[in-house]
């Protein structure tokens, strides 16, 4: 047996008597169409990225991505955060309606409860 560069054992062309050859060609075989799929995928991820960012742009702001992007990004959460606030007035503004017609209902029932105790006990 002899040891080639990628530090795999491989038989002796002269031993015809190796008894693991055919196992070892065919692991060899293997090996290089495995090798072959992953090229082509790897091929195909990285056509498929470059599409992406043909499309889309590129999103590595670290890696040397448009300033412009992030100043449209940073007015985009100046923009969101404002509203967001302004919604929060009016749920809380929504809230104290709901809580007070609760006060003047559960007052009203009170007040007909009373109003129907009081006829009942005349009556």
């Amino acid at each position: 047996m002899m040891q080639d560069d990628n530090n795999r054992y491989e038989p002796n062309s002269h031993d015809p008597n190796d008894p693991w050859s055919g196992y070892r060609r065919r692991r060899e075989e293997w090996r290089a169409a495995r090798h072959a799929r992953r090229e082509a995928w790897r091929a195909q991820r990285h056509a498929r990225r470059m599409a992406w960012a043909q499309m889309w742009g590129s999103w590595h702001y670290g890696a040397g991505g448009a300033p412009n992007d992030m100043a449209q990004i940073k007015s985009q959460l100046k923009e969101m955060s404002q509203a967001i606030s302004a919604l929060s007035d009016r749920v809380a503004v929504l809230e104290k309606l709901a809580t007070d017609e609760d006060r003047n209902l559960s007052r009203e029932i009170e007040k007909l409860r009373r109003e129907d105790a009081g006829s009942k006990g005349q009556g």
